[in-house]
């Protein structure tokens, strides 16, 4: 049995920051979950093919980091992240809380068993509380997106298409922290748009994927854009 103990305020955080990169694609289940553990250091990651997120657990864990990488399906890190006063004892809510995610296996079907639980002032064992989430999970090879985070900052200028709702998913986790973002272009690989970088506060990183559109055969903004550079290059 694998599994990863975070204090609440951190899982709740961990979830406001990859929960909106996991995918519901059902042909790449793999998709749906948040991937951490194992080879992937103090980073958990997320993607949808589109959008990957980083997060950064470093210092966070309580325990040890699994040995093995482990995959918590994003519904289970959304249950996470909706619990608040309401939804648990309001004499115990301001205590320490700690979210536990453990790998299980039922049946030979894989879940992560999520569970809410608390230390008490008078004693040191962990007492678990009657709130718990049992979600299947899946199995397989998550991708390597952490090669991805290799990118280089860009030195030319260019412009890139990016989709809003690919921008929203990052401005989401910016307001909830209160925290600007930060966007850098990456150097362009054979004059292609390469991944934009995202930064958002101190623990979180993720990439776009640029959106290919039509050329608009010079018209409006476009055209100034690209004559412009023509200007400048024969120049």
């Amino acid at each position: 049995m694998q599994g990863i103990t975070l204090s609440l305020q951190d899982a709740k955080e961990l979830a406001w920051a990859l929960v909106p990169h996991t995918s519901d694609d059902k042909v790449t289940p793999v998709l749906r979950n948040v991937a951490l553990g194992g080879d992937l250091g103090n980073f958990a990651y997320a993607t949808d093919r589109y959008t990957v997120g980083r997060f950064d657990l470093t210092n966070m864990v309580d325990g040890d980091m699994p040995t093995e990488m482990i995959l918590i399906p994003g519904k289970a890190l959304a249950a996470v992240r909706s619990l608040g006063p309401t939804t648990l004892p309001n004499s115990l809510f301001a205590s320490e809380y700690l979210i536990r995610f453990e790998t299980i296996e039922v049946a030979s079907v894989n879940y992560v068993l999520a569970k809410a639980i608390w230390r008490t002032e008078d004693q040191g064992d962990m007492v678990q509380w009657m709130r718990s989430w049992l979600v299947p999970t899946s199995v397989g090879n998550f991708p390597p997106v952490s090669r991805l985070f290799t990118v280089t900052p860009g030195v030319d200028t260019y412009r890139t298409h990016l989709m809003a709702e690919h921008v929203d998913k990052f401005t989401r986790y910016a307001a909830h922290i209160e925290s600007p973002i930060r966007i850098t272009l990456t150097e362009r690989v054979n004059q292609k748009d390469s991944p934009v970088l995202v930064e958002i506060g101190r623990r979180f990183k993720g990439l776009i994927q640029p959106t290919i559109v039509l050329d608009s055969f010079g018209f409006g903004d476009d055209l100034a854009f690209d004559n412009a550079k023509k200007n400048e290059a024969s120049e």
